[in-house]
């Protein structure tokens, strides 16, 4: 007669041998195929290898979008880019330890105030800008907007303008160092507070909040903002003096004046920055994951074609680029 096991006993052995089976199965690709499965955990949350990153300023979208598509239709190689305030940009690398293949940002200084010698070795600028007073055809006062009035309007009963923050983005600190210089320039002690009074920082709205929409629901009726942001968005804008508005580089002395202390590396330390001519920089960081394509990009971008994009883009590229510091062989422009 046969004797039968207890089900439970059946059912455990079943079991155990499945387990094994399953142990068996784990350690044979472990041991085979290693190099099968690594590559994809590495490259996770990275670029292909066709397509380049770029961390850029929000007010460079646009020309820098222009370059991407030269740059994609000449090479076959895509560009995908992340934007926002340059300071933010610059603490995904010493903070959140992101490295992207390009870094370009609004404010030249902050490569080698935040990522040299860290980060990298060098920095290029290649464009300028100018801080300007956009607005829509909704904006209170803004038949009365002049050269000799902005200021007026601005602090007027009733009108609000809108800024960024110092913390994050060039575009915040240098509204600040514009009010105080348009306070020497009209002689008009306390100008500048009450300029900053009368805006408010975009993370006062919900959402990712930028100026053109705020301005064109009415919102807010002005914003300080460039003039490359105000020619792209087809806004209205008042052009400021240019000893406040930081684009004369025979001004910098009086630009200089002016300076504030703002956010650095981390949200636990701070940098002083001063009054300059608005110029952009960029730079490669020394752990780019895609150098060479890295390279090509910045070479087209300093090129004549690569200038005419930026044009394009409403940006005025600088004539000639400048190199600063242990600029790689491989950067094909004029070293300074």
């Amino acid at each position: 007669m046969m004797i039968r096991e207890p089900w439970f006993r059946q059912s455990l052995r079943a079991a155990m041998e499945a387990l094994a089976m399953v142990l068996a199965l784990t350690l044979t690709l472990a041991l085979v195929m290693p190099l099968a499965i690594r590559p994809s955990l590495a490259a996770q949350g990275s670029a292909p290898p066709d397509t380049i990153v770029i961390f850029e300023a929000g007010s460079l979208v646009s020309p820098i979008g222009a370059v991407a598509a030269g740059f994609t239709a000449r090479t076959g190689i895509a560009v995908r880019s992340e934007s926002g305030g340059s300071l933010a940009q610059a603490r995904k690398l010493t903070v959140e330890h992101r490295i992207p293949d390009i870094l370009a940002l609004a404010d030249a200084e902050v490569i080698p105030q935040l990522l040299i010698p860290t980060y990298t070795g060098w920095y290029a600028r290649f464009a300028r800008n100018r801080v300007v007073i956009a607005y829509s055809d909704r904006a209170r006062g803004a038949s009365k907007m002049s050269d000799s009035t902005w200021w007026k309007v601005l602090t007027s009963a009733g009108v609000s303008a809108v800024r960024s923050d110092p913390n994050l983005d060039p575009g915040g600190y240098r509204a600040v160092i514009a009010a105080r210089l348009a306070e020497r320039y009209y002689q008009k002690p306390g100008l500048a507070r009450e300029l900053l009074d009368h805006s408010v920082l975009y993370s006062f709205f919900p959402g990712r909040a930028n100026p053109d929409s705020l301005l064109r629901s009415g919102s807010v009726d002005y914003a300080w903002t460039y003039e490359s942001y105000a020619l792209d968005k087809g806004l209205h804008f008042q052009r400021l003096p240019a000893e406040v508005d930081l684009s004369d580089p025979t001004d910098s002395t009086i630009y200089a004046s002016v300076s504030l202390r703002v956010a650095g590396a981390t949200d636990r330390d701070t940098i002083t920055v001063r009054g300059t001519p608005i110029i952009y920089g960029l730079t490669i960081p020394r752990s780019a994951p895609h150098h060479a394509a890295a390279v090509r990009f910045v070479n087209y971008l300093l090129s004549p074609e690569g200038r005419d994009a930026l044009r394009r883009g409403h940006m005025e590229p600088l004539m000639p680029p400048v190199l600063v510091g242990d600029v790689p062989a491989d950067i094909n422009v004029t070293r300074h």
